[in-house]
């Protein structure tokens, strides 16, 4: 035996090691696996333009409309956010999205749903109502309607919205108007900007926010299922999306392979 073969000692021979170690140079030591959290609605109502001072019944539905019309709709959806701001920074939002449920199909073809953020800390005018006291799906007399609503007035025209109450808007969707099962509606995922909705969350003090969203045309209101209807629809709901770096198991594995190698490695040169 050579003196180069002595110095190196005996050899643990291990097949298929040498694909493994390429193996290892082509895999991630991380990857991010996504964590979804779903908030259903604590509340909600709309506000009707062509009757300023009604409280809107928003028991079974919420209506939307266009700001430019004499009977603009606006819809208000309230969550609470508190217990995932508890356990999550606004930065690790990776992606939102406000669920709806269509339940009447809009007579427009093309039709927009935009949403808007009601800033923290938001009162009307008149000082009625703020962004935490609002209260809808009831017609009582506590309800907001459209002169007192937090967002302010909103003037009838295509800029109505946002306000100086509410944030640009959040996100949009050509509403789908596919009415599909039983009972029948259409699922429209209005897909959030996560960097404006990061921002939003992080100027919020009190762990609740409010979303309100409105259509583009005016012929038509469109119908979406409110947080108390009982026609078994889905509920509005914001889907939150985090980003979180966890060591793939596959990876996990090789390096555990490779590391016992080693320690048998080193206990037979010992």
């Amino acid at each position: 035996m050579s003196d180069s073969a002595k110095r190196m000692g005996p050899r643990l021979l291990v097949p298929g090691l040498g694909i493994l170690l390429a193996g290892t140079a082509v895999l991630p030591a991380t990857a991010t696996h996504a964590a979804v959290v779903d908030l259903g609605a604590t509340d909600n109502g709309y506000v009707l333009r062509s009757a300023p001072t009604t409280v809107q019944d928003s028991s079974q539905t919420l209506q939307t409309k266009t700001p430019n019309n004499s009977k603009t709709r606006v819809a208000y959806l309230r969550f609470d956010v508190s217990n995932f701001l508890a356990n999550n920074s606004p930065s690790d939002i990776t992606g939102a999205t406000l669920k709806l449920a269509l339940t009447g199909a809009s007579a427009v073809t093309g039709d927009t749903a935009t949403v808007y953020g009601l800033n923290d800390g938001a009162a009307n005018s008149a000082g009625e109502t703020t962004e935490t006291d609002w209260t809808g799906n009831t017609t009582s007399a506590t309800g907001i309607t459209f002169s007192n609503q937090p967002a302010g007035t909103v003037a009838q025209s295509a800029s109505g919205l946002p306000t100086s109450n509410t944030t640009s808007a959040l996100g949009s969707l050509v509403i789908n108007q596919t009415l599909t099962g039983a009972p029948a509606f259409a699922e429209n995922d209005i897909p959030l900007d996560p960097a404006a909705l990061a921002s939003f969350l992080g100027s919020d003090t009190n762990g609740q926010i409010t979303l309100l969203f409105v259509s583009s045309t005016g012929s038509q209101q469109d119908a979406w299922a409110s947080a108390s209807n009982t026609g078994s629809f889905p509920v509005p709901t914001l889907e939150l999306t985090t980003g979180a770096a966890v060591p793939e198991p596959a990876t996990v594995a090789i390096v555990g392979v490779i590391t016992a190698l080693g320690l048998v490695r080193r206990r037979r040169s010992v």
